[in-house]
């Protein structure tokens, strides 16, 4: 309780609610949940029941109970270490060293923050604002989607968020992936992180922060064609489509394009346009733009382009990681086969859905594809 009375019931509230969100859910440990914060109890409970239902398993309490106690004693004795070496390596090191990689789902992240690691001493951050793995996102209020206008308010729980993060105070086994090593970490320069859901913040992010930001667009119907395959969409309806009550304020025709969504492939579609569009409509020379595509089709001159933003020597490997798939790629698909990396949506896709991905696309905004392999760079 506080020493001093709250000056009215509008601060009492505020105050309380700060306390809970920013104390209660993300930092204090909990013995009931086996010295776990209630944020990551919750985020662990939700993966085991996500776990469930790509297994088919039965969602009892004793089922629940054996995956969760499992993933916590996992994960306890890592995140521990992991958490005392960020809090005492952010004492020193300089945020402006972190470099920041944004994509959309299936997207291509995955192999760029691959060839962004071959930079020594350098180590990936892995999808911090996904809500299923990396739960202090939840607790510090953002959602699956989230924008924030170049010019928005942006609550200061959030921008904490980010200044934690960039430095390296919130570390995890979730994060890392359980990639860091003892040599990673006695090399350590700095951090790379890596956002499948960010784009529509990307803009913000620069102004706020200004670190240095590359921003990787693929074909939409690469994008929606490797979704479908890789399953992980399945659950995708219209009804479950979120759409940020800002983004509908600044760019009233997006809500005109959702109306218009029916198919599964076009609530996919629509995903990735509203995704892409943001940061398409505020380009900015703060940030490298660049394709999947032109890493596939010339990816020793899109190197060159990247590491020149950077102002980085290209890494001896760089070159190397070009051709290797990333963890990330999908069993049976053509990067797997060795086969054409671009074209393997036109074997996946009907005409008929290929011109419904298209048309949600182009209804968006986001005009630089069309149906053929390589992007239209000067409509962008």
């Amino acid at each position: 309780m506080p020493t001093v009375p709250w000056s009215s019931f509008s601060e009492a509230k505020s105050k309380i609610a700060r306390y809970i969100t920013g104390y209660y859910n993300i930092v204090r440990p909990f013995t009931f949940n086996d010295g776990l914060t209630p944020a990551e109890a919750e985020a662990i409970f939700e993966s085991c029941l996500l776990t469930c239902e790509q297994n088919k398993l039965t969602t009892s309490p004793v089922t629940l109970g054996v995956l969760m106690k499992n993933k916590i004693h996992q994960s306890r004795p890592v995140d521990m270490l992991l958490r005392a070496y960020g809090g005492v390596r952010a004492n020193s090191y300089d945020a402006n060293n972190t470099l920041l990689a944004f994509s959309s789902p299936r997207g291509g992240s995955t192999w760029l923050g691959e060839i962004l690691a071959t930079i020594q001493g350098y180590n990936v951050l892995w999808e911090p604002l996904h809500l299923g793995s990396h739960p202090k996102a939840k607790a510090y209020g953002f959602g699956w989607q989230s924008y924030f206008g170049q010019d928005a308010v942006v609550d200061d729980r959030k921008r904490e968020f980010f200044e934690l993060l960039f430095s390296g105070r919130l570390l995890s086994s979730s994060l890392t992936k359980y990639t860091l090593s003892v040599k990673d970490l006695a090399l350590f320069r700095g951090y790379i992180v890596k956002f499948v859901n960010a784009n529509m913040l990307l803009p913000w992010l620069s102004e706020e922060f200004g670190l240095r930001s590359i921003f990787m667009i693929r074909h939409p119907c690469a994008v929606v064609a490797s979704q479908m395959e890789f399953g992980a969409w399945s659950h995708l309806s219209k009804e479950k489509i979120s759409v940020p009550d800002k983004i509908a304020e600044d760019f009233p025709h997006i809500l005109s394009a959702f109306d218009k969504v029916t198919s599964y492939e076009e609530c996919l579609a629509f995903q990735w346009a509203v995704q892409n569009y943001v940061p398409l409509e505020n380009r900015s020379d703060k940030w490298l733009f660049t394709t999947y595509e032109e890493f596939v089709q010339d990816g020793a001159c899109q190197l060159g382009r990247l590491f020149e933003y950077l102002q980085i020597q290209v890494p001896e490997s760089a070159l190397g990681q070009l051709n290797v798939p990333s963890a990330m790629t999908a069993k049976g698909s053509n990067v797997s086969k060795g086969k054409d990396r671009l074209s393997g949506w036109r074997s996946s896709l009907s005409t008929k859905q290929i011109d419904s991905v298209l048309s949600v696309a182009h209804s968006v905004g986001v005009d630089l594809y069309t149906d053929e392999l390589m992007p239209s760079l000067a409509s962008s």
